[in-house]
Protein backbone atom coordinates (compact mmCIF):
# COMPACT_ATOMS: atom_id res chain seq x y z
CA UNK A 1 0.00 0.00 0.00
CA UNK A 2 1.49 3.27 -1.20
CA UNK A 3 1.99 6.07 1.61
CA UNK A 4 -0.58 8.35 0.42
CA UNK A 5 -3.17 5.34 1.22
CA UNK A 6 -1.38 4.85 4.54
CA UNK A 7 -2.05 8.96 5.31
CA UNK A 8 -5.55 9.02 4.84
CA UNK A 9 -6.25 6.21 6.58
CA UNK A 10 -4.26 7.77 9.68
CA UNK A 11 -6.87 8.94 12.02
CA UNK A 12 -8.91 5.74 11.15
CA UNK A 13 -8.42 2.58 13.42
CA UNK A 14 -7.50 0.03 11.22
CA UNK A 15 -8.84 -3.38 13.18
CA UNK A 16 -8.71 -6.12 9.97
CA UNK A 17 -7.91 -6.88 6.73
CA UNK A 18 -9.45 -9.08 4.21
CA UNK A 19 -8.58 -10.22 0.66
CA UNK A 20 -10.61 -9.88 -1.60
CA UNK A 21 -10.54 -12.61 -4.56
CA UNK A 22 -11.68 -10.93 -8.01
CA UNK A 23 -12.68 -14.34 -10.39
CA UNK A 24 -11.50 -13.07 -13.50
CA UNK A 25 -9.52 -9.47 -12.71
CA UNK A 26 -5.99 -8.61 -12.27
CA UNK A 27 -6.67 -6.21 -10.10
CA UNK A 28 -5.67 -6.66 -6.51
CA UNK A 29 -8.43 -6.07 -3.26
CA UNK A 30 -8.61 -5.58 0.36
CA UNK A 31 -11.29 -4.40 3.00
CA UNK A 32 -10.11 -2.37 5.74
CA UNK A 33 -12.30 -3.16 8.39
CA UNK A 34 -11.81 0.19 10.60
CA UNK A 35 -14.79 0.16 14.56
CA UNK A 36 -17.46 1.99 12.71
CA UNK A 37 -17.00 1.40 8.92
CA UNK A 38 -15.05 -0.24 5.72
CA UNK A 39 -13.11 0.77 2.69
CA UNK A 40 -12.07 -1.14 -0.14
CA UNK A 41 -8.74 -0.29 -1.64
CA UNK A 42 -7.76 -1.19 -4.82
CA UNK A 43 -4.46 -1.47 -6.67
CA UNK A 44 -4.14 -1.50 -10.71
CA UNK A 45 -1.56 -0.84 -12.68
CA UNK A 46 -3.66 -0.12 -15.39
CA UNK A 47 -3.99 3.95 -15.16
CA UNK A 48 -6.47 4.43 -17.62
CA UNK A 49 -8.82 2.08 -16.38
CA UNK A 50 -8.62 3.35 -13.32
CA UNK A 51 -8.97 7.10 -14.56
CA UNK A 52 -12.09 5.64 -16.25
CA UNK A 53 -13.72 4.24 -13.28
CA UNK A 54 -12.57 7.28 -11.56
CA UNK A 55 -14.57 9.57 -14.12
CA UNK A 56 -17.91 7.15 -13.96
CA UNK A 57 -17.69 7.18 -9.97
CA UNK A 58 -18.28 10.87 -9.92
CA UNK A 59 -20.50 10.99 -12.57
CA UNK A 60 -22.78 8.16 -11.61
CA UNK A 61 -22.85 9.71 -7.76
CA UNK A 62 -23.96 12.76 -9.23
CA UNK A 63 -26.84 11.43 -10.72
CA UNK A 64 -28.23 9.04 -7.52
CA UNK A 65 -27.17 6.49 -8.81
CA UNK A 66 -26.03 3.63 -6.45
CA UNK A 67 -22.22 3.27 -6.79
CA UNK A 68 -19.26 3.26 -4.17
CA UNK A 69 -17.99 6.62 -2.89
CA UNK A 70 -14.56 7.73 -4.52
CA UNK A 71 -12.68 8.75 -1.17
CA UNK A 72 -9.10 8.88 -2.64
CA UNK A 73 -6.37 8.01 -5.05
CA UNK A 74 -2.73 8.20 -4.94
CA UNK A 75 -1.13 10.72 -7.36
CA UNK A 76 0.08 8.10 -9.73
CA UNK A 77 -3.59 7.04 -10.12
CA UNK A 78 -2.42 3.52 -8.96
CA UNK A 79 -3.98 2.90 -5.85
CA UNK A 80 -7.69 4.28 -4.42
CA UNK A 81 -10.23 3.73 -1.92
CA UNK A 82 -13.93 3.70 -1.90
CA UNK A 83 -16.67 2.98 0.40
CA UNK A 84 -17.46 -0.32 1.05
CA UNK A 85 -20.72 -1.76 -0.53
CA UNK A 86 -21.44 -4.92 1.45
CA UNK A 87 -19.93 -7.91 1.49
CA UNK A 88 -22.44 -10.01 -0.06
CA UNK A 89 -23.32 -10.01 -4.06
CA UNK A 90 -26.31 -10.09 -5.57
CA UNK A 91 -25.53 -13.34 -6.68
CA UNK A 92 -24.62 -14.50 -3.01
CA UNK A 93 -27.70 -13.49 -1.92
CA UNK A 94 -29.71 -15.41 -5.33
CA UNK A 95 -27.70 -18.59 -4.23
CA UNK A 96 -28.21 -18.83 -0.86
CA UNK A 97 -32.18 -17.70 -0.54
CA UNK A 98 -33.04 -18.96 -3.81
CA UNK A 99 -36.41 -18.59 -5.65
CA UNK A 100 -37.51 -16.27 -2.86
CA UNK A 101 -39.83 -12.97 -3.06
CA UNK A 102 -37.00 -10.70 -1.04
CA UNK A 103 -34.81 -11.65 -3.77
CA UNK A 104 -37.13 -11.22 -6.92
CA UNK A 105 -37.45 -7.77 -5.03
CA UNK A 106 -33.84 -6.98 -5.15
CA UNK A 107 -33.53 -7.83 -9.12
CA UNK A 108 -36.38 -5.73 -9.59
CA UNK A 109 -34.57 -3.04 -7.81
CA UNK A 110 -31.67 -3.60 -9.48
CA UNK A 111 -32.79 -2.89 -12.90
CA UNK A 112 -34.86 0.30 -11.60
CA UNK A 113 -31.63 1.63 -11.01
CA UNK A 114 -29.96 0.52 -14.27
CA UNK A 115 -32.39 2.47 -15.94
CA UNK A 116 -31.45 5.52 -14.30
CA UNK A 117 -28.10 4.71 -15.21
CA UNK A 118 -28.36 3.81 -18.51
CA UNK A 119 -30.46 6.68 -20.29
CA UNK A 120 -30.63 9.28 -16.65
CA UNK A 121 -26.91 9.72 -16.69
CA UNK A 122 -25.99 9.21 -20.06
CA UNK A 123 -27.49 12.62 -21.36
CA UNK A 124 -24.15 14.32 -19.82
CA UNK A 125 -21.66 11.36 -19.71
CA UNK A 126 -18.77 11.86 -21.92
CA UNK A 127 -18.15 8.61 -23.92
CA UNK A 128 -14.44 9.97 -24.91
CA UNK A 129 -13.72 8.97 -21.38
CA UNK A 130 -14.47 4.96 -21.91
CA UNK A 131 -11.49 3.00 -21.51
CA UNK A 132 -12.38 0.06 -23.39
CA UNK A 133 -13.85 1.04 -26.59
CA UNK A 134 -16.72 3.77 -27.32
CA UNK A 135 -19.37 1.88 -27.94
CA UNK A 136 -20.65 -1.46 -28.86
CA UNK A 137 -20.56 -0.90 -32.67
CA UNK A 138 -20.86 -3.92 -35.36
CA UNK A 139 -16.97 -4.24 -34.67
CA UNK A 140 -16.97 -4.82 -30.78
CA UNK A 141 -19.97 -7.18 -31.91
CA UNK A 142 -17.60 -9.14 -34.08
CA UNK A 143 -15.02 -9.13 -31.46
CA UNK A 144 -17.82 -11.05 -28.57
CA UNK A 145 -18.07 -13.45 -31.29
CA UNK A 146 -14.82 -13.73 -32.24
CA UNK A 147 -14.16 -14.24 -28.60
CA UNK A 148 -16.13 -17.01 -28.44
CA UNK A 149 -14.84 -18.83 -31.38
CA UNK A 150 -11.41 -18.62 -29.96
CA UNK A 151 -11.66 -19.49 -26.49
CA UNK A 152 -15.15 -22.07 -26.14
CA UNK A 153 -15.32 -23.10 -29.57
CA UNK A 154 -11.78 -24.20 -30.35
CA UNK A 155 -11.07 -25.15 -26.95
CA UNK A 156 -13.48 -27.46 -27.48
CA UNK A 157 -13.96 -28.86 -31.07
CA UNK A 158 -11.21 -29.94 -33.42
CA UNK A 159 -12.69 -28.61 -36.26
CA UNK A 160 -13.26 -24.73 -37.10
CA UNK A 161 -16.05 -22.82 -37.47
CA UNK A 162 -18.06 -23.00 -40.90
CA UNK A 163 -16.73 -20.49 -43.34
CA UNK A 164 -20.09 -19.03 -44.04
CA UNK A 165 -20.67 -18.52 -40.79
CA UNK A 166 -18.53 -15.27 -40.74
CA UNK A 167 -21.29 -13.51 -42.94
CA UNK A 168 -24.19 -14.32 -40.04
CA UNK A 169 -21.78 -12.91 -37.90
CA UNK A 170 -21.79 -9.95 -40.01
CA UNK A 171 -25.49 -9.37 -40.67
CA UNK A 172 -25.88 -10.08 -36.70
CA UNK A 173 -23.28 -7.69 -35.39
CA UNK A 174 -24.90 -4.48 -37.73
CA UNK A 175 -28.39 -5.94 -36.86
CA UNK A 176 -27.11 -5.23 -33.31
CA UNK A 177 -25.15 -2.20 -33.84
CA UNK A 178 -28.73 -0.33 -35.60
CA UNK A 179 -30.54 -0.99 -32.47
CA UNK A 180 -32.23 2.73 -32.06
CA UNK A 181 -31.77 2.64 -28.25
CA UNK A 182 -28.34 3.46 -27.92
CA UNK A 183 -26.86 4.36 -23.90
CA UNK A 184 -24.73 3.51 -21.51
CA UNK A 185 -24.25 0.10 -21.29
CA UNK A 186 -22.40 -1.05 -18.05
CA UNK A 187 -21.20 -4.27 -20.20
CA UNK A 188 -20.85 -6.67 -17.45
CA UNK A 189 -24.25 -5.81 -15.36
CA UNK A 190 -24.53 -9.69 -13.63
CA UNK A 191 -25.07 -10.58 -9.53
CA UNK A 192 -21.66 -10.36 -8.80
CA UNK A 193 -21.26 -6.68 -9.59
CA UNK A 194 -23.99 -5.90 -7.13
CA UNK A 195 -23.34 -5.64 -3.68
CA UNK A 196 -25.99 -5.71 -1.37
CA UNK A 197 -26.47 -4.28 2.28
CA UNK A 198 -28.95 -3.90 4.29
CA UNK A 199 -31.20 -4.14 1.21
CA UNK A 200 -29.79 -1.60 -0.45
CA UNK A 201 -27.44 -2.26 -3.97
CA UNK A 202 -24.25 -0.77 -5.18
CA UNK A 203 -23.22 -1.24 -8.19
CA UNK A 204 -19.28 -1.97 -8.72
CA UNK A 205 -16.53 -2.86 -11.97
CA UNK A 206 -18.21 -0.80 -14.44
CA UNK A 207 -15.29 0.71 -15.87
CA UNK A 208 -15.38 -1.61 -19.15
CA UNK A 209 -18.89 0.21 -19.97
CA UNK A 210 -19.49 2.58 -23.40
CA UNK A 211 -22.64 3.48 -25.20
CA UNK A 212 -24.12 0.54 -26.76
CA UNK A 213 -28.17 -0.81 -27.02
CA UNK A 214 -30.21 -0.88 -23.79
CA UNK A 215 -30.51 -4.73 -24.21
CA UNK A 216 -27.25 -5.65 -23.33
CA UNK A 217 -27.38 -4.99 -19.86
CA UNK A 218 -30.64 -6.21 -18.39
CA UNK A 219 -29.60 -9.70 -20.67
CA UNK A 220 -26.31 -9.79 -18.47
CA UNK A 221 -28.26 -9.77 -15.59
CA UNK A 222 -31.37 -12.01 -16.45
CA UNK A 223 -29.44 -14.68 -18.12
CA UNK A 224 -26.51 -14.92 -15.40
CA UNK A 225 -25.22 -18.84 -15.89
CA UNK A 226 -24.94 -19.23 -11.99
CA UNK A 227 -27.62 -17.17 -11.15
CA UNK A 228 -29.27 -19.61 -13.00
CA UNK A 229 -33.07 -17.23 -12.77
CA UNK A 230 -36.14 -19.22 -13.45
CA UNK A 231 -37.62 -18.24 -16.99
CA UNK A 232 -40.98 -16.70 -15.24
CA UNK A 233 -38.44 -14.38 -13.24
CA UNK A 234 -36.38 -13.59 -16.66
CA UNK A 235 -39.90 -13.00 -18.07
CA UNK A 236 -41.42 -10.61 -15.64
CA UNK A 237 -38.65 -8.87 -14.85
CA UNK A 238 -37.64 -7.97 -18.37
CA UNK A 239 -41.25 -6.83 -18.36
CA UNK A 240 -40.79 -4.90 -15.35
CA UNK A 241 -37.54 -3.30 -17.12
CA UNK A 242 -39.56 -2.05 -20.17
CA UNK A 243 -42.24 -0.38 -18.45
CA UNK A 244 -39.24 1.93 -16.38
CA UNK A 245 -37.19 2.10 -19.60
CA UNK A 246 -41.17 3.13 -21.39
CA UNK A 247 -41.27 5.93 -18.50
CA UNK A 248 -38.19 7.76 -19.47
CA UNK A 249 -38.09 7.05 -23.37
CA UNK A 250 -40.77 6.08 -26.02
CA UNK A 251 -39.70 2.55 -27.77
CA UNK A 252 -40.93 0.47 -30.38
CA UNK A 253 -41.59 -2.53 -28.41
CA UNK A 254 -41.81 -5.20 -31.23
CA UNK A 255 -38.69 -3.77 -32.41
CA UNK A 256 -37.19 -3.82 -28.94
CA UNK A 257 -38.29 -7.67 -28.07
CA UNK A 258 -36.18 -8.73 -31.26
CA UNK A 259 -33.80 -6.62 -30.68
CA UNK A 260 -33.43 -7.81 -27.17
CA UNK A 261 -33.33 -11.80 -28.26
CA UNK A 262 -30.62 -10.86 -30.84
CA UNK A 263 -28.60 -9.39 -27.69
CA UNK A 264 -29.09 -12.08 -25.80
CA UNK A 265 -27.59 -14.69 -27.91
CA UNK A 266 -24.47 -12.61 -28.41
CA UNK A 267 -24.17 -12.17 -24.69
CA UNK A 268 -24.34 -15.88 -24.14
CA UNK A 269 -21.80 -16.96 -26.77
CA UNK A 270 -19.53 -14.15 -25.00
CA UNK A 271 -20.18 -15.76 -21.72
CA UNK A 272 -19.32 -18.67 -22.86
CA UNK A 273 -16.11 -17.46 -24.35
CA UNK A 274 -15.06 -16.13 -21.55
CA UNK A 275 -16.11 -19.72 -19.76
CA UNK A 276 -13.78 -21.17 -22.09
CA UNK A 277 -10.96 -18.90 -21.43
CA UNK A 278 -11.01 -18.90 -17.68
CA UNK A 279 -12.47 -22.45 -17.39
CA UNK A 280 -10.79 -24.90 -19.75
CA UNK A 281 -7.70 -23.30 -20.62
CA UNK A 282 -6.84 -21.71 -17.05
CA UNK A 283 -8.94 -24.16 -15.32
CA UNK A 284 -10.48 -21.49 -12.94
CA UNK A 285 -12.98 -23.72 -11.40
CA UNK A 286 -15.71 -20.98 -10.79
CA UNK A 287 -15.66 -20.47 -14.63
CA UNK A 288 -15.46 -24.37 -15.38
CA UNK A 289 -18.26 -25.17 -13.07
CA UNK A 290 -20.14 -22.69 -14.81
CA UNK A 291 -20.36 -24.12 -18.74
CA UNK A 292 -22.93 -26.32 -18.16
CA UNK A 293 -25.23 -23.81 -17.09
CA UNK A 294 -23.88 -21.74 -20.14
CA UNK A 295 -24.94 -24.30 -22.40
CA UNK A 296 -28.09 -24.57 -20.65
CA UNK A 297 -29.25 -21.07 -21.45
CA UNK A 298 -28.18 -21.51 -24.81
CA UNK A 299 -30.69 -24.35 -24.94
CA UNK A 300 -33.70 -22.16 -23.47
CA UNK A 301 -32.57 -19.17 -25.59
CA UNK A 302 -33.56 -21.83 -28.80
CA UNK A 303 -36.68 -22.72 -27.32
CA UNK A 304 -38.08 -19.36 -26.96
CA UNK A 305 -36.60 -17.71 -30.52
CA UNK A 306 -35.81 -18.53 -34.00
CA UNK A 307 -32.94 -18.08 -36.12
CA UNK A 308 -34.50 -18.54 -40.18
CA UNK A 309 -31.85 -16.37 -41.48
CA UNK A 310 -29.01 -18.03 -40.33
CA UNK A 311 -29.10 -21.36 -40.82
CA UNK A 312 -24.71 -21.45 -39.92
CA UNK A 313 -25.63 -19.83 -36.55
CA UNK A 314 -28.40 -22.37 -35.84
CA UNK A 315 -26.80 -25.46 -36.64
CA UNK A 316 -23.36 -24.16 -34.30
CA UNK A 317 -25.80 -23.47 -31.23
CA UNK A 318 -27.21 -26.81 -31.86
CA UNK A 319 -23.84 -28.42 -32.22
CA UNK A 320 -22.29 -27.16 -28.82
CA UNK A 321 -25.21 -27.89 -26.79
CA UNK A 322 -25.34 -31.41 -27.58
CA UNK A 323 -21.30 -31.92 -27.35
CA UNK A 324 -20.38 -30.34 -24.04
CA UNK A 325 -17.11 -30.66 -22.76
CA UNK A 326 -15.55 -32.62 -20.14
CA UNK A 327 -15.52 -29.47 -16.91
CA UNK A 328 -13.99 -31.71 -14.41
CA UNK A 329 -11.84 -29.52 -12.52
CA UNK A 330 -9.37 -32.05 -11.74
Amino acid sequence: MQHECSNWLTNKTIVGEESIVQAGSERQYKRLVGEQASWIWCRNENVEENETFFYFTRHFAEYGIPVPRLLMTTTDKKEYIVSDGGRESLLDIRLAQGDTDAVYALYEQALRHLVSMQIGASHTLDFSKCFAHGAFNAEAVLHDLHYFETYYWNAVFDTPLPKNIKAEFAHLAKRIADIPEQYFMFRDFQGRNIMVHENKLCFIDYQGGMRGPLHYDVASLLWQAKAALPLAWKERLYASYKKEVQHVIPINEARFDEAYSDVVLVRLLQVLGAYGRRGILERKPHFLSSIPQGLQNIQTWLSLYSLPNYPHVLNVLETIINHPPNVDPA
